[in-house]
């Protein structure tokens, strides 16, 4: 039935029951969305997580061989139907009372699902962040977005011999190796560079110094004055006033923060490489667009999570499967193979 699903955008039970070929009737597979079926779906999902379809395959590319794993994280949320604002609370405003996130991470150079977790869209990523460094091992990069700007997870993934990459958020304090503040608009103003690198601590003394590379890179004039037209109107809607001059000058660089060291972390390799996050916003865009994980006519909870959990499954095996082929094909070849015309193609009728 999860493959089944696949093709349902809004899955009916009487459809359901026609995917899975057998006797029951609809009333009988409706009472068969319990707690329980939940609990037994995410124990499959686990198990699928763990499954390989090939050992130590990986992307080969100069400027990644000394990271184990490249990870990405990011969530992606939808609104649902508002009966189930109990189990998951929305974002509330104008979307709706109740709505699911997913956390979700992707192993870019072995090109895999590494695992994800489902919980209500007001659950900000931030919170999630702290729970990051138990999936980590030595030697991993991790990218994030400034949602999961943290400074005790960075300090946790630095100590498990991890490293990080990250945008700087701008209301955190620089400090020098000396402990001492630094501006860091009059160093930005005051250089003709187009990068500028410095070794910092991120943090305040009442909290553990986050030891890193700060680099900042100037962007271009069309990208930085979109950037400030858009601080402007975030700023004037959540502040009702304008942003401070520093922060529309900032507009002006991407800076980043690491803890990987410049002969693994190049300055050059950084853009590129901070680029690679877009590949989980792919991710997102076709588990929604052809699994259709977002998409459910039920209000009861254990149904809605059940649908979810079943397309999860279909997602993880699928992009195990099409890991194993295009990065043999891409290492052989320098070729790869499109994941939507794959899924598609996988999960056409007549092959179910």
């Amino acid at each position: 039935m999860t493959f089944g699903l696949v093709g349902m955008p809004f899955p009916s039970l009487a459809a359901m029951v026609d995917s899975i070929r057998a006797k029951v009737s609809r009333e009988a597979l409706h009472q068969r969305f319990t707690e329980k079926a939940v609990e037994f779906l995410r124990t499959c999902v686990s198990f699928v997580f763990q499954q390989k379809i090939l050992d130590a395959v990986r992307i080969e590319t100069p400027l990644l061989r000394h990271f184990a794993r490249v990870l990405i994280i990011d969530s992606s949320s939808w609104d649902i139907d508002p009966a189930l604002k109990d189990t998951f609370p929305g974002s509330g405003g104008s979307a709706s009372d109740a709505g699911c996130k997913i956390q979700l991470c992707y192993d870019y150079l072995h090109g895999i699902l590494s695992f994800f977790e489902l919980g209500p869209s007001n659950r900000p990523d931030n919170w999630w962040s702290r729970k990051i460094p138990q999936f980590l091992q030595a030697g991993d990069l991790l990218i994030t977005d400034l949602g999961y700007f943290c400074l005790l997870t960075f300090n946790q993934i630095a100590e498990c011999g991890a490293y990080f990459l990250s945008r700087y958020h701008t209301n955190t304090a620089v400090l020098d190796e000396s402990e001492k503040s630094i501006d860091l608009c009059q160093i930005l103003r005051a250089t003709t560079n187009d990068t500028v690198e410095l070794n910092v601590r991120l943090g305040s003394s009442n909290q553990k110094y986050v030891m890193c590379r700060l680099i900042g890179m100037r962007v271009s004039s069309d990208v930085a004055k979109k950037r400030r037209e858009k601080l402007t109107r975030t700023t004037l809607k959540k502040r009702k006033k304008l942003p401070h001059a520093d922060s529309l000058y900032l507009c002006n660089w991407t800076i980043m923060v690491t803890n990987a060291p410049a002969q693994l972390l190049s300055v050059d390799t950084l853009r590129p490489l901070y680029c690679l996050r877009w590949q989980i916003e792919l991710l997102f865009k076709q588990l929604k667009s052809v699994l259709k994980i977002h998409k459910s006519c039920s209000c009861r909870d254990p149904r809605v999570q059940c649908e979810l959990l079943g397309r999860m499954i279909v997602g993880i095996i699928i992009h195990r499967i099409h890991a194993a082929v295009n990065i043999g094909l891409w290492n052989s070849e320098s070729k790869e193979i499109s994941m939507d015309k794959f899924i598609k193609e996988l999960t056409r009728e007549p092959m179910l």
